[in-house]
């Protein structure tokens, strides 16, 4: 699909339709972890202790959760990935699960036991909220199924800028909202980079023919060898110097040199990546 035709989904039907809608099992996944990882490059570590806090707070009657929460979140997204690429052990996936479920549960119950407003100041709803969205966005992601991009969304929304009202009509479809708040705002931008990712992944159709097999056996390999050290090693910054690789290798394909040298992001999944290394 053409990237201006990417773009326009986020103005003709939610993100997560299109997703639900895209065939290939394995790309979708990458995906769905790259929304994970695009939450928790913005996370401040302001927010990250709030919601650490507010875990053992509430009613007496919820037990308290002594594990790490972050490290359970980002222990998930690393076992999630690593089912996508096909490296995981099945007992290291139960016991994520089994964690995230739980705090999924607890944040549940945090917020049916929330005070009503003015009630207690000192209740943190806002980190309630976002606490049970990541856990929740983090799950599904085991699950592979397209509402991680809108808990994708939510997430990355409250982050920027928090609006209860502005959150509540976004996360059901509500149109209560002016477009001009800033918490709809944050949708959008969110919404924005998030379809970024997905053309960097799905932007153009797996044609094993664009790949010459000179490009391949060039200086020994070498292209090869770049490819796979940026996919294994998340190296992204290093795409520039494969377009430079490739043309002094002799590709004139003007697509896969301007999807290598853009600025927006890449991903385990990319598109140009996949078609080099012959990943299915």
């Amino acid at each position: 699909m053409p990237e201006p035709d990417w773009m326009r989904i986020r103005e003709d039907i939610r993100l997560s339709i299109v997703v639900h809608k895209l065939k290939d099992n394995r790309k979708k996944h990458l995906f769905l972890i790259a929304c994970c990882r695009y939450v928790m490059s913005i996370i401040t570590p302001e927010l990250r202790d709030r919601v650490a806090k507010v875990i053992n707070t509430g009613s007496s009657f919820l037990e308290p959760v002594s594990k790490d929460f972050w490290q359970t979140v980002d222990s998930g997204i690393d076992t999630a990935e690593e089912i996508a690429t096909g490296f995981f052990l099945e007992s290291k996936r139960s016991g994520v699960v089994e964690m995230l479920e739980l705090f999924s549960s607890h944040f549940d119950d945090l917020s049916a036991t929330a005070p009503s407003p003015n009630e207690d100041l000192t209740f943190d709803n806002m980190a309630v909220i976002l606490g049970g969205d990541i856990s929740d966005l983090v799950l599904s992601t085991f699950l592979n199924i397209p509402s991680n991009t809108e808990l994708a969304i939510r997430a990355s929304a409250t982050i920027i800028a928090f609006d209860e009202d502005a959150y509540y009509d976004g996360a059901h479809g509500g149109n209560d909202v002016e477009s001009k708040d800033p918490h709809t705002q944050a949708r959008e931008t969110s919404a924005t980079r998030l379809t970024k990712i997905l053309i960097d992944i799905f932007g153009n159709l797996p044609d094993a023919s664009k790949i010459h097999h000179d490009w391949l056996s060039w200086n020994d390999g070498a292209i090869l060898q770049l490819a796979s050290d940026i996919f294994n090693n998340q190296s992204f910054e290093m795409m520039p110097q494969l377009a430079v690789d490739l043309e002094k290798a002799g590709c004139v394909d003007e697509e896969i040199l301007e999807h290598c040298i853009q600025t927006d992001p890449h991903v385990r999944g990319c598109w140009v990546l996949d078609l080099l290394l012959n990943k299915q």
